[in-house]
């Protein structure tokens, strides 16, 4: 959609990254979470749209669009907790500290901030050498899953983990490449 081309290499660590994807979400613990799969494939797709916008609107400061964003998703996100679930507010009533530090972490960091530096980054260099990098997002969950939430970790899901990382890493170097490239000429 951008017309932008991606080198060999950088295309050849995203296939590699893909595949170590699909290989942890097909390890038996991971498929018992199918529909969190389907979720993170259609937030995947969502990135993606949101990725050529921002590479599009270059005009809009990062944090700005980071702000309409917000505002545009509150009244669907109001809708579907109205209507798919029930006692809110005594929820809210009776949540502890680590949720709090939780939510705020979600909502700050990994929301506005990382948000907000992913928009700026799009918008002054090319997509397909971005968005690579959050291939590695599925491997982080998953250790916070392990971490946390006590999630199981096969070898399966750590060999998917492992060529996830390498093909991140050969995404990384070939952009490297790229950069070194371009200071010589």
């Amino acid at each position: 959609m951008l017309k932008e081309r991606l080198g060999k290499a950088a295309l050849g660590g995203m296939v590699v990254a893909f595949v170590g994807v699909a290989w942890m979400m097909l390890d038996a613990h991971a498929v018992q979470d199918w529909r969190a799969i389907l979720v993170g494939i259609a937030a995947g797709a969502a990135w993606a749209l949101t990725t050529v916008v921002a590479r599009r609107t270059t005009s809009i400061p990062p944090l700005k669009m980071q702000g309409l964003l917000a505002a545009g998703t509150l009244p669907i996100l109001a809708f579907g907790s109205a209507v798919f679930e029930r006692g809110q507010v005594e929820a809210v009533r009776h949540v502890g500290p680590l949720v709090w530090a939780a939510l705020l972490w979600a909502g700050i960091v990994s929301s506005v901030m990382a948000t907000t530096l992913l928009f700026w980054l799009v918008q002054r260099r090319e997509a397909g050498r971005v968005t690579p990098y959050l291939l590695a997002t599925p491997v982080v969950t998953i250790l916070i899953g392990w971490a946390f939430m006590g999630d199981v970790l096969t070898p399966q899901i750590l060999t998917g983990a492992a060529i996830a990382m390498g093909g991140v890493a050969v995404v990384a170097l070939a952009e490297r490449g790229l950069r070194a490239g371009a200071a010589k000429a």
